[in-house]
């Protein structure tokens, strides 16, 4: 019995000689609502994470300034104070401990007969198993007349490890709650309302920029529901994760929108392309690390993350500012105020999480408060590009009918020109013609010049008739007169018009050669003839052309081949463009409407005009005619 006395009053010396180095105990007095612990607290860091309530008792506790800032750590914290009170203070409080996102917060608190009682709080612990319900870790601290109540406190996390405590009085700890509860309640409300808006506006005019921050706002909501405890609520004992989970989707959420919403808002892919492919790069990466927000991981990601976060905010203000004097925009204006703002309030959060700033009433909600400022702000910047939006649209569709307007009176006036135009053309070539076949005693120079003006009055006429042809096509007033024609004596009719060369170079083909089809006959009579004038033109050294046509029942396959310089995958989806020529035209005359031509009258067939080049070497352009049957039920 001697021996226990001994070793009690030994170890009662020595914790006595190790206390008078700890900060003081906090005197309870009966004037106070509520009082904070900040500097009545000691601290002792267990790095194995194992130690007991007993080994920790014994553990060498140092005095810590206020309450120190956040890291993320796998090492246990303990923390130990003493509650002493004085005069007529009542005996019944309620000490609350934070923050609320801790994952295992256990207490012991001693007792009146000297025992200390274990209480499980944190995230981890489902709501209905608290001690209190709240949001908060809190739990009754009884206060006895004739001795100090010492409390301890262990506290484990995958997440920043924060603490905070308070002594409240029951009934001022409640009605705090619920000035809370409503504050945060509208605040909450209007991320929901932001959130809304913007999704409903940004799939309304097809704004990226705005869905992004949509989903901007609604990862802040996540995190704030998380690191204000109010998710840990909404956990079923069977899913206890869940508050782990939102608010890691809402810090790494946060980060990855972020990127994203700055990438859409500063439209990098059109000012600055090798940073925009950095961010979109960086957002993906990012999400990638939500899957693993309920893990020991988180640690280590949320820390690089939160620090890579504030990189880019750092940096998109700079570009932003960049841009600003660049355009003098007033949206741009409105969005560098705001992620000012947002920026130094993130400043503050990932301060205190990694430790570099100390926790209390102003840094504990400056984020929120920043954040709250930004949106109303972004609210504002969105509403202008709205209005601005609008304007521009509007602007657009004024000069959208006068160009409409213009080009109907410029289309009537050049096709009444061109129609004008082909009466006197048709005179001369007639008088030249008559003079021509009446004086056959012309000279050689004489004649030339009739044969030159001949040909100057048919390239004319060609060329009015291709503008005619050209109204009509884009127009869609070509409706094809389809009658049943022979294909091979129609397909050497084309042949013969296109002179001597065509006659000399063209191989037909057509098969059956008895066979016979339904079509226009002018109209195909202008698509062919340009398709083998083309590979005529085009042919290399003179080479044969080839005109296969295969008839069947339904279809009619026609294809034109010449052995001519391959094209590119480029050139061939802007072939039949109108006015554009591939590189290897680059000698050969021609405004590039022929193709064009020629893929409009059979479109208004109902057929198709496909080019490609052959393996063989060749370059193909293929026509597939339907009947008209086909045509007509299509």
């Amino acid at each position: 019995m001697l021996k226990k006395s001994v070793a009690a009053f030994l170890l009662w010396m020595l914790m006595t000689a190790a206390y008078a180095q700890q900060n003081p105990p906090l005197s309870v007095n009966m004037n106070a609502q509520h009082l904070s612990l900040a500097g009545h607290v000691n601290f002792y860091s267990d790095k194995s994470a194992a130690a007991t309530f007993e080994q920790a008792r014994l553990a060498d506790y140092q005095p810590v300034d206020g309450f120190p800032g956040g890291i993320y750590s796998p090492d246990a914290h303990w923390y130990y104070f003493t509650l002493v009170r004085t005069g007529n203070t009542p005996r019944d409080w309620i000490l609350a401990l934070g923050a609320p996102f801790l994952d295992d917060v256990q207490v012991w608190l001693e007792q009146a007969d000297g025992h200390f009682e274990h209480y499980q709080l944190g995230d981890h612990t489902p709501f209905l198993q608290r001690p209190l319900p709240s949001r908060l870790n809190a739990l009754p601290v009884a206060l006895t007349d004739d001795r100090p109540v010492q409390v301890y406190v262990r506290i484990h996390s995958i997440s920043s490890l924060v603490f905070n405590a308070a002594l409240w009085q029951r009934d001022a700890f409640w009605v705090n709650q619920a000035q809370y509860n409503f504050f945060h309640g509208l605040y909450f409300g209007t991320l929901i309302i932001v959130i809304l808006i913007h999704v409903c506006f940004g799939l309304w005019l097809g704004q990226t920029a705005m869905l992004a921050y949509a989903g901007y706002v609604a990862a802040l909501l996540a995190l704030y529901l998380g690191i204000n405890g109010y998710g840990a609520i909404l956990v079923t004992p069977k899913a206890i994760w869940i508050n782990d989970a939102i608010t890691g989707i809402g810090a790494i959420g946060s980060v990855c929108s972020t990127v994203f919403m700055w990438d859409q808002l500063l439209r990098l892919k059109q000012h600055f392309p090798r940073i925009h492919q950095f961010y979109l790069a960086s957002s993906l990466i990012t999400a990638s690390a939500l899957l693993w927000v309920t893990t020991p991981f988180y640690q280590i990601l949320a820390l690089i993350l939160s620090q890579f976060g504030l990189a880019i905010s750092f940096f998109s203000l700079s570009l932003l500012i960049v841009l600003w004097l660049k355009y003098k925009q007033t949206e741009l204006l409105f969005y560098l105020l705001a992620f000012v703002i947002t920026t130094f309030g993130a400043i503050a959060q990932i301060s205190i999480n990694i430790g570099w700033l100390p926790q209390n009433l102003v840094t504990s909600n400056i984020y929120q408060a920043a954040s709250l400022i930004h949106i109303l702000i972004m609210g504002l910047g969105l509403t202008w590009r709205i209005y601005q939006l609008k304007q521009q649209k509007n602007v657009a569709e004024h000069q959208s009918v006068i160009l409409k307007q213009r080009s109907i009176e410029q289309r009537r006036f050049v096709a009444m020109l061109s129609h004008e135009f082909a009466t006197p053309l048709a005179a001369i070539d007639r008088t030249a013609n008559l003079l021509q076949a009446k004086y056959s005693s012309l000279s050689q120079q004489e004649a030339a010049r009739l044969a030159d003006i001949r040909a100057s009055v048919t390239h004319l006429t060609s060329f009015v008739n291709s503008f005619l042809l050209s109204e009509a096509l884009d127009h869609q007033a070509l409706t094809p007169n389809r009658e049943l024609c022979p294909v091979k004596p129609f397909m050497l009719e084309i042949i013969t018009s296109l002179g001597y060369e065509a006659k000399a170079r063209v191989d037909l083909t057509v098969t059956p050669p008895a066979g016979a089809f339904e079509l226009d006959k002018r109209l195909i009579n202008i698509a062919i003839c340009n398709l083998v004038a083309n590979a005529l033109k085009y042919s290399t050294n003179g080479t044969k052309v080839a005109l296969a046509v295969t008839v069947s029942a339904d279809t009619l396959d026609l294809r034109v081949s010449n052995q001519a310089k391959a094209l590119s995958e480029e050139e061939l989806a802007l072939l039949g463009t109108p006015y554009f020529r591939a590189s290897t035209s680059v000698e050969t005359k021609g405004v590039g409407l022929g193709f064009h031509f020629s893929r409009e009258i059979i479109r208004a067939h109902g057929g198709t005009l496909t080019p490609f080049n052959c393996l063989s070497g060749e370059f193909t352009a293929q026509v597939l005619l339907p009947k008209l049957e086909s045509n007509t039920e299509s």
